[in-house]
């Protein structure tokens, strides 16, 4: 792992347009033009349903600053009780549920789409489900968006100049959506830690729902080493020691390849009852982890 995540040295416009190029060419459903936040959101969705941020003409859940004020700690209260489990030790599950909702989808269309949505707390509307975690986190179709092409259908789109202009714009967002939850998982002994790890691991799965099939090595121009050290930089800019905290990594089968992120912080899933350790867990030997993600990885193969 990289120790600085500097990608001062990096082609950024070749580097994003070999990635985005592999998408297209892999993937039908990322094959498009799409013009508005909704548009890119949607096509995200059709390609894998993780990516479910909402993008809502208006949305009808809670603001985030006075959902997390109100009812943020009975959510968690409960969801422990229904785990039948101590507080910190459910508190990380509960948040990996909010996480996925949001930061994956950021990313992904950041990736994608060269796309950043401008948001801050109170933009995030908050819904949960009978076991009180969150269900959907939902944005308004008129947020201020970031973008390196002209969005001439976008009235409050703001075209930058460069890929680092709008990777800054990334890492802004999503630190200031960090921020503003952290103090209130570490009012539920959730460790500093241990929230950025979950955090930025969400972020991470972006490259891995991207590329949800096995993707054919002989054709891919996406270069790993490459993307692992933007995704190292993003979370540094994120966090103060954020690159340290997840990897991107693949393991290879004759022609075809699979990626996957390995965390470095444990989200304490197997200390619940009935739990195991996530396939992507530090705990688990890199050999062993491996072995695993190579297996699905050919049983994906056996039935293209």
């Amino acid at each position: 792992m990289s120790s600085d995540g500097n990608i001062s040295s990096i082609d950024l416009n070749e580097a994003m347009a070999n990635f985005q190029s592999t998408l297209a060419q892999t993937y039908p459903t990322l094959d498009v033009e799409a013009q508005t936040l909704e548009d890119m959101q949607l096509a995200l969705n059709q390609h894998d349903a993780f990516f479910r941020l909402a993008i809502e003409s208006a949305p009808a859940g809670t603001p985030a600053t006075i959902w997390f004020e109100d009812q943020f700690a009975t959510a968690i209260d409960e969801f422990s009780d229904l785990m039948q489990a101590k507080t910190a030790f459910a508190a990380p599950i509960w948040q990996k549920t909010l996480n996925a909702c949001l930061f994956t989808s950021l990313v992904g269309l950041r990736l994608r789409f060269n796309c950043v949505p401008d948001l801050s707390f109170g933009d995030l509307h908050i819904e949960t489900n009978d076991d009180h975690r969150v269900s959907k986190i939902s944005i308004a179709a008129n947020t201020p968006i970031y973008a390196l092409t002209a969005l001439p259908s976008v009235a409050n789109a703001t075209q930058l100049s460069c890929h680092h202009e709008l990777d800054r714009k990334l890492a802004q967002v999503i630190k200031r959506l960090g921020e503003a939850m952290q103090p209130h998982f570490k009012s539920q002994k959730v460790a500093a830690k241990l929230f950025w790890g979950n955090a930025l691991y969400s972020c991470g799965l972006a490259y891995s729902k991207l590329f949800n099939q096995p993707i054919n090595t002989l054709s891919t121009k996406a270069n790993l080493i490459v993307q692992n050290q933007w995704f190292q930089s993003l979370s540094e800019q994120i966090h103060p020691g954020g690159h340290a905290l997840n990897e991107i990594k693949k393991v290879e089968f004759k022609s075809f390849q699979k990626w996957f992120v390995r965390r470095e912080t444990c989200c304490l899933k197997y200390k619940i009852d009935g739990k195991a350790k996530c396939t992507t867990c530090n705990l688990i030997e890199p050999h062993t982890q491996i072995g695993l993600v190579e297996t699905a990885l050919k049983q994906a193969i056996s039935q293209i």
